[in-house]
């Protein structure tokens, strides 16, 4: 089948497969590294705010940059092979979803959940269990849109551009950067947009709801719940159940322009699926 042979021809891949293993030892290093064992000190909250922006930034750009190249080789492949009628646009963006999502997922999952525990974040099962889903479908949205960008654009190059002008805007409006609450109501709907704002938030206040930080003696500026910092950084605009599903919504849509684009692209205009 179709997505057989793509598998085969990933796995042939040597420098793709060499590029996704390095990124993903390279991370949980460094940033397992930098951010060992946070304790639960009030000057982690820093910390921890810094790592889940770290790991929201990571996964956008990682697999934006590893998966638009290959994509692209993959998609001169079957403009030719589709000319002769082999097969449908469905079964081809299929077998790249089949294909790619496993390897991004599963890469990825090795370094979020070695730099989770060696942060020392909370270690109660289902607080990882909903971090490392919302992180998984950041994954599923950002792949989507790297489909999408991979077939609208004709060229690789004005692809990456558009794809690295995309992750961009998403991180700056990811709720890091600039205090949620505090945008000008002209570029606030911005951050609305962007799924690592939900994602980066429903984290945030996965970690931090119920957290108790131990405050050092005369610290006036002392903050010992979780529950605090969640307000004072204004992510609090919806719950992480909310979080969750728009994230969802947001990976079914883009997954389906990335396929109505790619088939609008595709000749022949007669096979239709």
């Amino acid at each position: 089948t179709l997505a057989q042979r793509d598998a085969i021809t990933t796995l042939r891949h040597f420098t793709f497969l060499s590029a996704v293993g390095l990124n993903s030892i390279s991370v949980l290093l460094l940033l397992g590294l930098l951010f060992y064992k946070l304790g639960h000190e009030v000057e982690s909250i820093q910390n921890r705010i810094g790592l889940f922006f770290a790991l929201t930034l990571n996964s956008t750009y990682g697999v934006m940059s590893h998966y638009l190249y290959v994509y692209f080789k993959a998609k001169d492949i079957m403009l030719s092979e589709r000319g002769s009628g082999s097969y449908r646009m469905s079964t081809f963006y299929l077998a790249k979803i089949v294909v790619y999502l496993p390897v991004a997922v599963f890469s990825s999952w090795i370094y979020f959940i070695g730099i989770y525990y060696m942060a020392g974040l909370q270690g109660v099962a289902s607080k990882l269990f909903i971090s490392l889903s919302l992180f998984t479908i950041l994954i599923v949205v950002t792949l989507g849109v790297t489909l999408l960008v991979g077939s609208f654009v004709g060229t690789y190059d004005l692809a990456s551009v558009i794809a690295a002008l995309t992750v961009t805007t998403w991180v700056i409006f990811g709720g890091h950067l600039a205090n949620a609450g505090d945008l000008l109501p002209v570029i606030s709907w911005m951050q609305y947009i962007s799924p690592a704002f939900y994602v980066y938030e429903g984290m945030v206040r996965t970690e931090f709801s119920g957290l108790v930080l131990h405050c050092k003696a005369n610290n006036g500026l002392c903050m010992a719940r979780g529950d605090d910092v969640i307000k004072l950084y204004k992510l609090d605009q919806f719950t992480v159940g909310q979080c969750v599903l728009i994230v969802i919504c947001m990976a079914c849509l883009y997954n389906l322009l990335a396929y109505v684009s790619l088939r609008w692209k595709a000749k022949p205009k007669y096979l239709w699926i």
